[in-house]
């Protein structure tokens, strides 16, 4: 599972000009892992525990992983978004008040259109995962579909720029 969350970081932190950005690649590092992940768990643990997936007919378990996939598209993704563009900001070294919560304004329900549109289109393979894996092995696959919802996240929430030139 850590090789997917580096592959995901690595994949999503070239800029436009396909230079690696090493403070955005530790940034999205640590907010993947001290907050993303963690909430990912918990949030699909919280799913799962509301309306499992693993018991009653074929429909139900049907119609059950229809909603987590949507409750993930659209709940998780804007808090996703939110913790990407102000953690990731900060851990870049951005001031708070000065940069983080102006691009945060600025960039936001771009970054989130973004994201739910990337979402959209791997939609079926979520309702897969969610489907048939047990529930220990769906952050996991759904981190394989995250390696390009990072890369689009990351760059609409940096306005389709290098940070560096945002920030001078």
């Amino acid at each position: 599972q850590e090789l997917v969350y580096e592959c995901q970081n690595t994949a999503s932190l070239l800029s436009i000009r396909g230079k690696y950005d090493y403070r955005r690649g530790w940034a999205t590092a640590l907010e993947t892992f001290l907050v993303s992940c963690p909430l990912q768990h918990y949030a699909y643990d919280y799913f799962e525990s509301i309306l499992p997936i693993q018991s009653g007919t074929e429909l139900y378990r049907s119609f059950a992983a229809m909603v987590h996939v949507l409750f993930d598209c659209l709940a998780l993704d804007a808090v996703f978004v939110a913790s990407g563009i102000i953690i990731g900001g900060v851990f870049e070294g951005h001031s708070l008040h000065n940069y983080v919560l102006p691009n945060l304004n600025r960039t936001y329900f771009a970054a989130l259109r973004a994201a739910l549109i990337t979402n959209l289109s791997f939609a079926p393979v979520e309702f897969l995962s969610f489907r048939f894996l047990p529930l220990s092995l769906r952050v996991l696959s759904v981190n394989a579909v995250d390696l390009v919802w990072n890369g689009v996240v990351s760059f609409a929430s940096h306005g389709g720029a290098v940070v560096e030139q945002a920030a001078a």
